[in-house]
């Protein structure tokens, strides 16, 4: 399967005229995978916040609310918000084994910015020793 692979992007290479597209190749997936961690920082600030509200850790918003329905009358969509309760955002909404929602979100954007920072930091440094050795 590898080497059909290969041979398709070989094909592609040849048929553009890219002399070094496995270089552009390996560009392009470093900045994905870049890309995803930048993702996961933005999630983890997010989520860890919301865990230090629950955790009466950190001050949140000065109110949290819910959705509301779409109307074209304004009065309509004014007793739609005064009759709306107000949500406290230090309120756990479920848990799972003693975790928040937010706690997992946490736990698992810390596991995948761990695991794709081993990943690029391997995939680099294989890259380095591979141009030291030449």
């Amino acid at each position: 399967m590898l080497d059909v692979l290969k041979t398709k992007r070989a094909l592609l290479c040849y048929h553009t005229g890219i002399s070094n597209c496995y270089d552009i190749w390996i560009a392009a997936k470093n900045l994905v995978y870049l890309g995803i961690q930048i993702i996961s920082i933005y999630g983890l600030f997010y989520s860890i916040w919301h865990v230090g509200i629950e955790n009466k850790l950190l001050s949140g918003p000065a109110s949290c609310s819910g959705s509301l329905m779409i109307t074209n009358n304004t009065t309509n969509l004014k007793e739609q918000i005064l009759a709306k309760p107000v949500i406290n955002c230090e309120d756990v909404a479920w848990s799972i084994l003693g975790l928040s929602a937010e706690t997992i979100n946490s736990l698992l954007l810390i596991l995948i910015f761990i695991l794709n920072a081993i990943y690029l930091w391997k995939y680099n440094g294989s890259q380095k020793k591979k141009e030291i050795s030449n």
